[in-house]
């Protein structure tokens, strides 16, 4: 409850009642006020601040970190395609992503054509980079640099790798085993 000031004349400089929640005494003018506040104030309409609810009754974490599930996908589908590992985590940090997955197969299954990985958590803003961690039992890939990537206005990751003095080619089934393993991270802004 807020207090009220009434204006006083001459030497006399007006009075303050202070509201609920503050305790001391009243001013007349002739010397300072001390109050305390008994408990915090709160927001009567809570705000977001990053997405994040804030009334003012509690500290709040703007950073989101959580799990996604990334999907290995050849042609768009995964028919028979099984996981003994399929884990991803995210940090949000305002429109910031940063992503990390882990996939490793047991049996690649019967689905072929391009290889991407699906299920960002969050739609890609502009195109970005995806950085290899570690990979194993990947078919033709020796002396070839990893540089799948995140397209804008996606959710999935291209799968590609680039000889030296070639354009970029993406992956396909034919580049995986029944054990492949992919590491990958990536930094995106979303929308």
């Amino acid at each position: 409850t807020p207090g009220t000031w009434v204006a006083g004349t001459g030497a006399s400089a007006g009075t303050l009642t202070l509201g609920a929640g503050l305790t001391g005494t009243s001013y007349d003018g002739s010397a300072n006020v001390t109050t305390t506040v008994s408990s915090s104030p709160v927001l009567t309409t809570a705000r977001n601040i990053s997405g994040v609810a804030f009334d003012g009754s509690a500290n709040i974490s703007v950073d989101v970190s959580s799990s996604w599930t990334p999907a290995l996908k050849f042609g768009g589908a995964s028919a028979g395609m099984t996981y003994s590992t399929q884990t991803g985590t995210y940090v949000k940090v305002g429109t910031l992503i940063v992503v990390t997955l882990d996939i490793v197969l047991t049996a690649k299954g019967s689905s072929v054509g391009a290889a991407t990985i699906t299920g960002l958590p969050f739609t890609v803003a502009q195109s970005a980079g995806v950085v290899t961690a570690f990979y194993s039992n990947i078919t033709g890939a020796s002396g070839f640099a990893f540089v799948h990537r995140a397209d804008a206005s996606g959710t999935s990751i291209v799968l590609a790798i680039q000889d030296a003095d070639a354009a970029p080619t993406q992956m396909s089934d034919t580049h995986f085993a029944n054990n492949s393993r992919f590491v990958l991270s990536c930094a995106y802004h979303t929308t």
